[in-house]
């Protein structure tokens, strides 16, 4: 027996947008997606009440991909419903929709199922590309078709908004490992050593938002993908400095080149503020200003994180490093359009 507030929740999924985008696709597909609109879902597959509670803030994503830990297929399907229930009708589909889509057509923790794969495929919405070429892939799989064996959402991506979810996910993979490489490099760090560094991480991840949110184009359906690119480029420089300064790599500049560094930075920061109210497409001097403010103390967090990890490393060599890294993010916003 189906319990009627999935059946409430599930009818929802079709949102206005995603309506709009099927009703761009191709006959076919829209011909299957009506076909398997009103799919039975198991009960079997369903959270029971019971779990409910402990369902309403998990992560689909995190729960079947795993990325740090073993997946959970069972307890990610069941999240997937629980969050369908709870998603509001105008937010995206992709996390809760696409991974039940995703764990039908792969039979991941239940028997494969593609006419409720194609029905949650359908409900994730996207460009009417991307719904063409996965009822197309599923259809396939249904045939036995051996080259459509595994089932990715991902291989279907056209537009931006996809793109950015799928960037997303390769975010979180590099997420984990970065964190694993973290724990290598601190493994055999003294206890006051981690203090500082756990100070300067949590400065790093207000910089790195920071960044992220205010000097990196977030205009156009791509955006997502950029926001997340910007944001593992940044914490992958940040872990291989780390790993750098272990092997003895560290920074070595002198009392002028941190003058003529410092200078230089001034120049490029002064060169944006005199720009117009739009430096770069969401970009402004407003952002930056606030972003550089963030920096300094970033930059001040290494230099403390320094003294008590690297004393033999100068003050001027912490500051000089950091500045020329600085310098190389502001440069593009100076530069004429």
């Amino acid at each position: 027996m189906i319990r009627p507030w999935l059946v409430i929740a599930v009818g929802l999924a079709f949102t206005a947008a995603s309506a709009a985008q099927l009703k761009d696709a191709s006959p076919e597909a829209q011909a299957a997606c009506r076909a398997a609109r009103d799919t039975p879902i198991p009960a079997a597959d369903q959270p029971a009440p019971s779990e409910r509670t402990a369902l309403l803030h998990c992560d689909p994503l995190d729960l079947y991909y795993g990325f740090d830990r073993h997946p959970d297929y069972d307890r990610a399907r069941k999240c997937a419903y629980r969050q369908l229930e709870i998603e509001k009708p105008s937010a995206p589909l992709f996390d809760p929709a696409g991974i039940l889509a995703t764990i039908y057509a792969n039979g991941k923790g239940v028997l494969r199922n593609v006419d409720l794969a194609i029905k949650f495929a359908c409900e994730a919405g996207g460009a009417p590309a991307e719904i063409d070429g996965r009822i197309q892939r599923l259809e396939k799989l249904r045939k036995g078709d051996s080259a459509e064996a595994k089932f990715d959402l991902c291989d279907d991506a056209t537009s931006g908004y996809m793109e950015g979810w799928c960037e997303k996910i390769e975010y979180r993979y590099d997420e984990a490992k970065l964190k694993a490489r973290t724990a290598k490099v601190s493994s055999n760090w003294s206890d006051d050593q981690r203090r500082a560094f756990a100070s300067l991480a949590r400065v790093a991840d207000r910089f790195i938002r920071m960044r992220v949110e205010s000097e990196v184009d977030l205009s156009g359906t791509g955006r997502a993908a950029s926001e997340f690119e910007e944001e593992d480029k940044l914490r992958k420089d940040f872990v291989s400095s780390l790993e750098e300064f272990e092997r003895g790599e560290l920074p070595s500049f002198s009392e002028a080149e941190w003058r003529e560094s410092d200078q230089r930075l001034n120049s490029i920061y002064q060169l944006t503020q005199e720009k117009s109210d739009v430096i770069y497409g969401t970009v402004t001097p407003t952002l930056i200003q606030k972003t550089e403010r963030v920096w300094l103390e970033y930059r001040e967090a290494w230099v403390k994180f320094g003294l008590v990890k690297y004393p033999s490393v100068s003050l001027d060599s912490w500051r000089t490093w950091l500045t020329q890294t600085r310098i190389e993010m502001l440069s593009e916003f100076a530069r004429p359009k």
